[in-house]
């Protein structure tokens, strides 16, 4: 009986550590998943391009679990449709000219070694005002698709190779940005994942389009929204 008493004992402990192991478990995982995901939108043209992107970005800032940044070309006067975007920051891109207000030029994120840029950063002649012309109406889709950044295959043109390049030189000839291993950028409205060296560039392509980036759990994905009309 004594020895039945002392097994059945350890029996409860066993399970009670098991069950303390397992909610251990489960509370990281739910702590880790809970982390925000972090969206990554830019150049969403409001002075050329009267697109339902606003909608989705105002709807990214208010959801708690997710950080929003806004990479630039976003802050366009006149039309500067931010009320309601909760955007964590604001990036300044080579058309943002927006009196008395001061925006980034760079965010460094995950120990230095996530780059925030618009991406103009290196071509200096490549600054001035957007020219005011008749808005183009976009309609994007309710739902958008994403794929992991990982499986990107594509090409681009020389010009863009070697505006990269120069960008790359930019990085690298400050100390600041040393630790730099991924950069998340727009300015070129085109979607696409560029290594050189030991630094892959990520671009957002055009939020105008309905195009962007998640980054969550350590993984970059290329997402959209369809463009209706």
């Amino acid at each position: 009986m004594i020895r039945m008493r002392v097994i059945s004992l350890i029996s409860i402990i066993s399970i009670f550590l098991v069950c303390q192991v397992y909610a251990q478990s489960e509370k990281g995982q739910l702590e880790y998943q809970t982390n925000p995901m972090k969206v990554f939108i830019s150049d969403m043209h409001p002075e050329q391009y009267d697109s339902d992107i606003w909608e989705k970005a105002r709807s990214w800032g208010n959801e708690p679990e997710v950080a929003l940044y806004i990479l630039g070309d976003s802050r366009i006067p006149p039309y500067i449709f931010t009320d309601g975007v909760n955007a964590k920051k604001w990036i300044k891109g080579n058309h943002d000219f927006v009196i008395g207000e001061t925006l980034p030029n760079y965010v460094l994120l995950n120990n230095k070694r996530t780059l925030l840029i618009h991406g103009h950063n290196a071509e200096e002649d490549d600054y001035g005002m957007s020219q005011f012309i008749i808005r183009k109406n976009i309609k994007l889709s309710d739902n958008y698709t994403c794929k992991n950044a990982d499986d990107w295959q594509g090409s681009l043109d020389d010009e863009y190779i070697q505006r990269l390049e120069k960008l790359y030189d930019w990085i690298k000839g400050q100390d600041r940005f040393k630790y730099v291993e991924r950069v998340i950028m727009g300015h070129h409205h085109l979607v696409y994942v560029w290594k050189i060296n030991d630094v892959v560039f990520y671009n957002t392509g055009a939020g105008f389009r309905g195009t962007f980036i998640i980054r969550e759990i350590g993984k970059t994905f290329l997402c959209r929204y369809s463009v209706i009309r």
